[in-house]
């Protein structure tokens, strides 16, 4: 992901999991997609076409965005900004946006739609951290686009994503499996580290937004937590983090090291139970809540099975996806223009370019 990550998780040489905040998406896809960004893309259908995905143009401008994004983000996490390093971030960007419209494509031919219901639930929570809708309005005129066109692109986000999802909905993994991985990686569960167990609700602090109105309402929805309501339903319904609904906000295990470092030294003090005050990082304001904790030293199969069981069916979801995305790739008629070519992608299946 992409500048949206917020825990890159590791155990052993074995597994390697990424758990995206923001942007995209839910889980290990929409990590790898980075989806549409709020209040950005008012010129999908102007501008200076760069590539043609299957008959349909994808604009420099979007390009210009991505890649003014991506490298703000590099910056932002002390990265060297060389000319390799920009030139790589180029090809990712382009490869993305050719993804994106492949995905969205394959959505419209399932006859995959967003409910209304969606696109204002949707809207609502960009509507955050600015006074009103007014403030809205004017940052995204600001950005060449209406209100109306604005709540178009929330409804392709949604058809994207629902078609992402709909490749993943019958992943399933075997409880044989997860032993057999505990069994084979017996020795590194003797010593582990200290992990915690969190959940968190994220609200974005958007360029252009009132930073003030997104505490407060960050605030309110700790009053709420307070007050007895489920974090978990909390999370579902107010955070930004793309993928909250489903997981609930939870985050699973992690030790130290792995989350950014002003979350991580709130979630680390916090008792079991207990909901933090908001803690403010790179992605925006966040409320966190320690679900368990578990002290260094031997894990038994069912205090590691949790944590096995999300990094087998991770896996097993980024082959699902890649496989997915190859297909769509290699039956994809692709044009570009000189100077925005796209190498193929390792192993990701080359398109048909014309």
């Amino acid at each position: 992901m992409d500048e949206q990550q917020i825990k890159q998780a590791r155990f052993g040489g074995w597994r390697k999991r990424v758990v995206v905040i923001l942007g995209i998406i839910a889980v290990i896809v929409l990590a790898f997609l980075g989806l549409w960004r709020a209040g950005v893309l008012g010129f999908l259908d102007t501008g200076e076409v760069i590539i043609i995905v299957n008959g349909e143009g994808l604009v420099k401008q979007e390009f210009d965005w991505y890649m003014a994004d991506s490298v703000k983000a590099m910056q932002q996490r002390g990265g060297e900004v060389s000319e390799e390093a920009t030139a790589e971030v180029r090809q990712q960007v382009l490869q993305r946006m050719i993804d994106q419209q492949l995905i969205y494509e394959q959505g419209i031919r399932l006859e995959i739609t967003a409910t209304a219901e969606e696109i204002e639930a949707a809207w609502q929570r960009r509507l955050s951290g600015y006074p009103d809708e007014k403030a809205f309005a004017a940052k995204l005129a600001a950005a060449g686009m209406n209100i109306d066109y604005y709540r178009e692109l929330i409804a392709q986000e949604i058809v994207l994503n629902k078609t992402v999802e709909l490749q993943m909905k019958d992943v399933q993994i075997a409880e044989a499996e997860i032993k057999q991985l505990y069994e084979a990686n017996k020795a590194r569960f003797e010593k582990a580290p200290e992990e915690v167990k969190a959940a968190h609700i994220l609200l974005m602090v958007n360029e252009g937004a009132d930073e003030g109105a997104v505490l407060s309402r960050v605030k309110e929805i700790r009053k709420k937590a307070l007050a007895g309501q489920d974090f978990g339903e909390l999370a579902a319904s107010y955070s930004e983090e793309p993928g909250a609904a489903e997981r609930r906000g939870e985050l699973g295990y992690f030790t130290r090291g792995q989350m950014v470092k002003p979350f991580e030294d709130a979630v680390f003090v916090m008792k079991v139970g207990e909901i933090s005050a908001p803690v403010k990082t790179r992605f925006g304001y966040h409320l966190i809540k320690l679900l368990d904790r578990l002290p260094a030293g031997r894990r038994s199969f069912e205090q590691a099975k949790e944590m096995l069981s999300r990094a087998i069916l991770d896996q097993q979801k980024r082959q699902r996806f890649m496989a997915f995305l190859t297909e769509l790739r290699m039956k994809a008629e692709i044009e570009f223009k000189p100077g925005f070519e796209v190498a193929p992608p390792p192993g990701g299946g080359v398109p048909g370019q014309r």
